[in-house]
């Protein structure tokens, strides 16, 4: 199933009243389809995997590699795809970069190879994964990164994120139309209702992470 914006938009205009009967639409689909997006992006921001999306990339020569231009963040590396891109290899290695600096230091500058079988992750270069040996730029490798979002340009565009996260993304639409309508209390108390949702499913989505990276050993 693919929740498209316009399923969302439906559902806020369906709260609010605001269907177009009796006059002109108080909310704008433009400004509906940014807030939408903007839910996405305070989402992903939070779980960056509620947008992963797994997919073969090509390797470029050296130990640089870069995931692709919508990117977000690098998640994980699960196998080298062969010059075909098509051809499953062995699962890679994760290996800390102190630990190649400091037990490797020449690991950037060693034989280039068409299947590097260790993969380094930096997270202060969210868009960027390393491997080693360096590629020699024919190879490919199967990845997961989570995907950035792009400003609606129509409300028949699928959300980036997952479909479990479509509650969520209305909480937020639905925060931001209220406060149009707070100048009076009670458009605040809407607001902050939802607002209050959208940060509790946030809270329970980073506590779940959290709890899976400490289980997994990734903290």
């Amino acid at each position: 199933m693919t929740v498209l914006a316009s399923a969302i938009i439906s559902r806020v205009r369906t709260q609010m009243i605001d269907l177009g009967l009796s006059g002109p639409l108080r909310w704008g689909d433009t400004e509906l389809q940014q807030w939408i997006a903007d839910a996405q992006r305070t989402i992903i921001a939070a779980a960056p995997r509620a947008s992963s999306t797994v997919v073969t990339i090509p390797l470029v020569a050296g130990t640089r590699q870069t995931i692709p231009t919508n990117g977000y963040v690098f998640l994980k590396a699960y196998r080298n795809m062969g010059v075909s891109r098509n051809t499953p290899g062995n699962a890679l290695e994760v290996v800390p970069r102190e630990l190649m600096d400091t037990q490797y230091p020449t690991w950037h500058t060693a034989t280039a190879v068409t299947n590097p079988p260790i993969v380094i992750f930096d997270p202060s270069d969210p868009t960027a994964f390393y491997v080693s040996p360096p590629s020699d730029g024919t190879g490919s490798m199967e990845i997961n990164y989570s995907q950035g979002v792009a400003d609606f340009t129509a409300d028949t565009q699928p959300l980036i994120v997952s479909d479990i996260y479509q509650t969520p993304v209305f909480d937020y639409t639905m925060f931001r139309a209220c406060q149009k309508d707070s100048d009076y209390a009670a458009g605040q108390q809407i607001a902050a209702t939802y607002l209050n949702a959208f940060q509790g499913f946030l809270k329970a989505v980073m506590t779940d992470d959290l709890t899976t990276a400490t289980q997994t050993g990734r903290t």
